[in-house]
Order: structure tokens, then C-alpha cells, then sequence
């Protein structure tokens, strides 16, 4: 089985997200840099408010910080978010070959479905995991265990789909096996060595998986 994340990976929403936290920290009273927002990729809203906080030394007032982010971010991705380059393809090469497909992503299940939708790619998809299904989210495993059993595919049976940091090692702490497609510049260190692969975009995964044995 294969088990994608969102944004970032499926989803060119990054850049959507991190101006979305930018205009709700200055709605709060406070700034946040690109490396703020690049520094909390693919952690829950939890671990992210509590990144911040560490990070400025501040107490924020997560409910209401976190209402306004969505306010903001929901109005950036208006009429669709844009679907990351390969894919489609992917997908179509995953379909042909007869291997399962789950999402895994931190994002509540029901904003979630509305992304996928909205991309015209929720229904290609087998199962999903919201970020508010599980006790903890990445980086630890519980997300990914919970999308391999309801695919019913054994974690070490499982290829991961990541792009940040936080993602890698929560599948690999999951006993899965992580590909990692950075989205915006080179790896994290120490990200490649958990990796069974390292690929610039979507489309040489497409590649990767026509090739795969799947009797192995």
C-alpha cells in the first residue's frame, strides 16, 4: 500500500499556509518568519502553537490564533487547491498496478475531504486519516499505523509519501517505508538516511512504482 500526505506533498498549499499564519500572528499581535512557519511542516495544531511559542518566548492564545488562521486559510484556497505536479500520474500508475491508496495528514478529517475534493482527487483514494483522529500526531507513528489498518496492509507493507521532517520520522517510526519529496529546497538532515528514496518531485516516483516488484 501506499499512504500519501497532504499539503505539500499532494497539495501546493505551503506557501497558502504559511501566509495564512503570518496574517493571523499579526491579527494576534505578534510576527512569524518563513523559517517559523517552515520549522512547524507537517506537525499537528497543537505542536504548532506550541513551536511558536517556544520559538518567541510568548504565550499565544491558541484557540483564538488558530480560529483565525483557519478563517484566513480557508479564503486562500478558495475554488480548489492546486494538485502538486505528477499527481494525477501517480495515481493512474498506483490504479493500473492494484495498489491501495490512503491519506495520512494532520489536517482535521473534515477540512481534509474538503481539500481533496476541491483538488478533484478525494474519491481516488481507499481510506483517510485526519490529524483529529489520532492522540499524537506526527511525529509520532499513531497516524500512520491508523491508515494501514484500515487499508488492512501491515506497516512494513506500507511506502509513505512524505515531504517534511516530521512526516519521514513518523513513518519510519511506524516500521513503514518513507520516500521523501521535499517541497521546497533540499532535504532536512538526517531525513535521506530514513528514506528508502529521495526524489525531486512526484513525477520519478511515478517511475519508481512502475517498476516495483510486487511479489517482494
Amino acid at each position: 500500500g501506499v499512504i500519501f500526505d497532504m499539503d505539500g506533498l499532494l497539495l501546493d498549499t505551503q506557501g497558502l499556509a504559511h501566509r495564512a499564519l503570518k496574517q493571523a500572528a499579526r491579527e494576534l499581535g505578534f510576527e512569524l518568519s518563513s523559517t517559523h512557519c517552515e520549522a512547524v511542516r507537517g506537525l499537528d495544531e497543537e505542536n504548532t502553537v506550541r513551536s511558536f511559542e517556544a520559538e518567541l518566548g510568548i504565550e499565544i492564545d491558541a484557540e483564538n490564533f488558530l480560529k483565525t488562521f483557519r478563517t484566513f486559510y480557508h479564503k486562500f484556497i478558495e475554488g480548489g487547491p492546486p494538485v502538486k505536479e505528477g499527481a494525477f500520474e501517480l495515481l493512474d500508475v498506483l490504479e493500473a498496478r492494484g495498489i491501495p491508496k490512503g491519506v495520512a495528514t494532520s489536517t482535521e478529517r473534515t477540512f481534509a475531504i474538503k481539500k481533496l475534493t476541491g483538488a478533484g482527487i478525494f474519491e481516488r483514494f481507499t481510506v483517510g486519516v485526519g490529524g483529529d483522529e489520532v492522540k499524537h500526531g506526527k511525529p509520532a507513528p499513531d497516524i500512520f499505523l491508523l491508515a494501514a489498518e484500515r487499508l488492512g496492509i501491515a506497516p512494513e507493507s506500507c511506502f509513505v509519501l512524505e515531504d517534511s521532517p516530521a512526516g519521514i520520522v513518523g513513518a519510519a517510526a511506524a516500521g513503514m517505508r518513507p520516500i521523501l519529496v521535499p517541497d521546497n529546497g533540499a532535504p532536512t538532515e538526517g531525513m535521506e538516511e530514513l528514506s528508502v528514496g529521495v526524489y525531486s518531485s512526484l513525477v520519478p516516483v511515478c517511475r519508481f512504482f512502475e517498476a516495483i516488484d510486487l511479489r517482494v
